[in-house]
């Protein structure tokens, strides 16, 4: 991973989806995992606050099944 932070407003805590564990780990994850700088894969821009990525690499890295991970998105 790279280096940088992530700026969280304390209104996470009244989403909707909050107390769902799955889908917020996911979106955390998903914000933590967002390029912070633009960069090229494979000739293709990937813009800052992109990245790219698979249900099965994101049940891999979440520990959460990829049918989890389907409901979570």
């Amino acid at each position: 991973m790279g280096n940088g932070w992530i700026k969280l407003h304390r209104k996470f805590l009244n989403w909707e989806w909050y107390g769902d564990v799955n889908a917020s780990r996911l979106f955390m994850h998903i914000l933590l995992s967002a390029n912070y700088t633009d960069k090229k894969w494979r000739g293709i821009l990937i813009k800052r606050g992109q990245f790219l990525t698979s249900l099965q690499t994101l049940s891999k890295e979440t520990n959460l099944s990829v049918k989890s991970v389907r409901t979570s998105l």
